[in-house]
């Protein structure tokens, strides 16, 4: 089975006014085509910097070591930034575990979901009204045609966590990186939620 991403030799730092950090140690890691890997760790243990790394939005303080990071066959270290824009949100996106801090609070839902799909030039307006509406009701927002147009603060934390799913299988990408993405949902509504993940191809 082929590897969606492959990761050699890993190693990153931050500075800081005391010197060096070293968040991550001589990482190797393949994540095969259609599957899913757990990394479990500690708090603090490196976790996130591993997301972060793999989508480039690393802080500006950070110093990536490696002999290479492969995603679909291209070096992620090696592209410009116009040619990462074109991967963050189609390609590989995040579901991540804090619902509150996870949307941007002055555009409504359907805006942030037909701003994803601006790719797709061929499009219609309404035509990608639709598909926001169509996945908010698959991750089990009520009344979807009404809160499409709602906006964040509008929403519960659970809500918010739902609509935040939405948000990442939008454009179905091959890369989905869930951060304890069921903080804020019940059990019934994380179990639901679980298989959705591990089933989306929208």
């Amino acid at each position: 089975m082929s590897n969606l991403v492959e990761i050699q030799d890993l190693n990153v730092n931050f500075r800081t006014p005391h010197g060096q950090v070293h968040a991550i140690r001589n990482l190797n890691l393949d994540i095969p085509q259609n599957k899913i890997l757990g990394i479990v760790g500690e708090s603090g243990s490196g976790k996130s910097t591993v997301i972060w790394t793999i989508t480039r939005l690393l802080a500006s303080n950070a110093v990536i070591e490696s002999v290479r990071i492969l995603f679909d066959g291209h070096d992620i270290l090696q592209l410009e930034e116009h040619e990462l824009a074109s991967i963050r949100g189609d390609k590989m996106s995040v579901v991540f575990q804090d619902p509150m801090t996870s949307h941007i609070p002055v555009l409504s839902s359907g805006r942030q979901m037909t701003d994803i799909q601006h790719r797709h030039r061929n499009l219609k307006a309404n035509d990608k009204r639709q598909n926001a509406i169509d996945i908010l009701k698959r991750v089990g927002i009520p009344d979807p045609e009404q809160r499409v147009d709602h906006y964040p603060h509008q929403f519960s934390g659970g809500m918010r966590q739902r609509v935040r799913h939405a948000l990442a299988l939008m454009m179905d990408p091959p890369l989905l990186f869930a951060a304890v993405p069921t903080t804020a949902l019940d059990v019934t509504l994380a179990a639901t939620h679980n298989h959705l993940l591990r089933t989306s191809h929208i």
